[in-house]
């Protein structure tokens, strides 16, 4: 998969930042599963804590790739921020959400 861009309630996120750790899953793994949401998890690291701020829970994400092909779209779900340790100088986050 080719990631080509990320939304965040409208706004491009800058791709210097997103990871292509982007894992997405759609539909249960079965034909005879049951109905089961869409998932994404990707992760963004940062030099610049400002680049983190915005990020809340609810918030709308859309994912595409190739081009312009909406790979997902969904609502964040969870966040995890992990602060610059003592001579590092990358803040991450890894944010998972769920689609319709």
């Amino acid at each position: 998969m080719s990631l080509h861009s990320v939304y965040l309630d409208g706004t491009e996120l800058s791709p210097a930042i997103v990871e292509y750790q982007v894992s997405i899953t759609r539909g249960s793994g079965s034909v005879y599963g049951g109905p089961t949401a869409s998932t994404c998890s990707l992760n963004i690291r940062t030099t610049d804590i400002a680049d983190l701020i915005g990020f809340s829970v609810g918030a709308e994400i859309a994912v595409y790739v190739y081009g312009a092909i909406q790979r997902f779209v969904g609502t964040v779900s969870d966040l995890r921020i992990e602060h610059p340790r003592p001579g590092h100088d990358l803040a991450r986050i890894q944010i998972n959400a769920v689609g319709p």
